[in-house]
């Protein structure tokens, strides 16, 4: 939450516990003996609306009810009023009315007792509904709107509750009859050249408005990364803007890549649904790895505990969805691929440097409730098939990707064969990689840690050691073998010597008779 958003947080939050407990300046309460009984007055008096609390303990922080939310408010915005609260109250000491008279002893015993008045159990998530009583609608696949809670699948809005848990809101309403956005879809037919709307096939239009959809939505379960690359000017930060104005810039964290891996890097994420990293450059600082496993801890909706500055740990799973901006693709070491796997991707080709409009984001959000409609159609069609589709404009851009962030799983595809029954000694394998490092111009490494990296690209791959055939042992890969073009028509090969000794066949696959596990004690080491 940034400075200015916590001041407005105040402002709200002050003026409503004002007019709640203004209007009696001399109140009697309970002695401060009893905190618990004085936190149960002061709920009543300025924490509840009606029926409902307006005032919640969450995973270590205090939330207060607002515009339809629930908005974190700094522990001493609620000291404050406690102070304000008990500064004119009275209580009865032997038989007369004496000032309650607050010191930070009395207040903290408040405090505490608040805490527990108001607390809530942290493996509540949101959206949801604190009481089954108070659901009008399933919780799952609800939005607040400016103007009520939004059922998406069914389309049915109903009025703002306390009684619904949630942090983020859409700030404009929605209007079931909002006409076609017209701006917005000539937007994106001068980025990508699309005629009219819609047309046959899946293109990138369609990949964005599921995209769009996934991130109004609110829903974590296709645990994507969406990946928008292209030149300067190309429309990534038009893009980027109109998101950040449909979910609202208070619901939208702007962490750099290398920021994620410092110690509270996630701190800005804890409720919100959406970062968008708009220069996806790291510095040599920055440490890749941390940055892969956080990227791929928070979109597998893993549950985190999130290292916040001067404030306890936080401890939950975090509802963010990643947006990230480039101009080219990222480099980002993950062997085993997984990150590539996350990555729904859309690239953009043309350049609008030197015909900038800047009035164009203003233009595009005057349209917010129907491109509401159309990212929820969109949703709606993702929901259905259950997956993402790219278009096929972004396959190469991918293989680069995997390519950039697994060199090994490059090496692989180019240059070897995977088969359960194929063997190659670990030295043999080890001059190949090095020779294609050489023509890559990239660092081989060292044997242990292309090992390493094998089996994170391939996790069948396995170490063995078996006999060969005057006894003793050879370190071999089982899994793998380099491919046949990469091997033939040069003669004595290497490879042909050292297979003949340990009783690998031509083809590459073991002799048995060589590699019995019963008769010649194969060993296997994991990586």
């Amino acid at each position: 939450m940034t400075a200015a958003e916590e001041r407005a947080n105040e402002r709200a939050f002050w003026t409503q516990g004002s007019r709640q407990h203004s209007s009696s300046s001399e109140r009697v309460l309970p002695s401060p003996a009893s905190p618990m009984s004085v936190a149960h007055e002061l709920v009543a008096d300025c924490y509840r609306v009606g029926s409902d609390m307006i005032l919640r303990h969450w995973r270590g922080d205090f939330y207060h009810y607002q515009d339809g939310v629930w908005v974190e408010v700094e522990e001493r915005s609620i000291r404050k009023q406690v102070y304000d609260y008990l500064e004119s109250a009275l209580y009865e000491k032997g038989g007369s009315l004496v000032p309650w008279n607050p010191t930070t002893g009395k207040v903290n015993n408040v405090l505490d007792s608040l805490r527990a008045k108001v607390y809530l159990g942290r493996d509540i998530e949101a959206p949801n509904w604190l009481e089954e009583s108070s659901a009008t609608i399933p919780a799952e696949g609800a939005v607040v709107v400016s103007n009520g809670v939004l059922h998406v699948p069914s389309r049915r809005l109903v009025a703002h509750t306390p009684a619904f848990w949630a942090h983020n809101r859409l700030p404009f309403p929605y209007i079931e009859q909002a006409p076609t956005p017209s701006r917005w879809l000539a937007f994106l037919a001068e980025l990508w050249g699309r005629r009219t709307y819609p047309a046959s096939g899946f293109d990138e239009l369609d990949t964005l408005q599921e995209v769009l959809g996934y991130f109004i939505g609110g829903d974590t379960r296709q645990q994507k990364i969406i990946l928008l690359v292209g030149p300067k000017r190309s429309g990534k930060g038009t893009i980027a803007r109109v998101l950040t104005g449909l979910l609202g810039k208070h619901n939208v964290a702007a962490p750099t890549l290398a920021s994620l891996g410092t110690n509270f890097g996630l701190q800005a994420m804890v409720t919100r649904p959406l970062a968008i990293i708009s220069d996806a450059r790291l510095s040599s600082r920055a440490d890749p790895s941390i940055v892969v496993e956080r990227l791929l801890s928070v979109s597998g909706e893993d549950s985190m505990t999130v290292d916040r500055k001067y404030r306890d740990p936080w401890t939950g799973r975090l509802p963010t969805r990643f947006l990230i901006l480039t101009n080219e693709l990222p480099k980002l070491a993950d062997s085993s691929g997984a990150l590539a796997g996350r990555l729904v991707l859309l690239t953009l080709t043309r350049s609008f440097f030197g015909q900038e409009n800047p009035r164009l984001t203003d233009e595009l959000l005057e349209e917010a409730p129907a491109i509401l409609n159309w990212a929820l159609e969109g949703l709606d069609r993702l929901n259905r098939r259950g997956y993402f589709v790219m278009p096929a404009s972004s396959e190469d851009i991918v293989r680069q990707m995997e390519d950039l962030a697994s060199p090994v799983g490059a090496f692989i595809r180019s240059r070897c064969e995977v088969g359960p029954d194929f063997l190659i000694p670990v030295d043999e394998l080890w001059k190949s990689w090095r020779d294609w490092c050489q023509d890559q111009n990239l660092h081989p490494g060292t044997k242990a840690l292309l090992g390493r990296d094998l089996k994170a690209a391939v996790p069948t791959i396995h170490h063995a050691r078996p006999r060969t055939e005057d006894d003793k042992r050879l370190q071999v890969y089982n899994g793998i073998r380099l491919a046949r073009e990469t091997t033939s028509g040069h003669g004595d090969r290497p490879d042909q010597a050292s297979t003949e000794d340990v009783g690998i066949g031509q083809d590459g696959q073991a002799d048995q008779p060589v590699f019995s596990a019963e008769e010649n004690g194969v060993q296997e080491e994991v990586f």
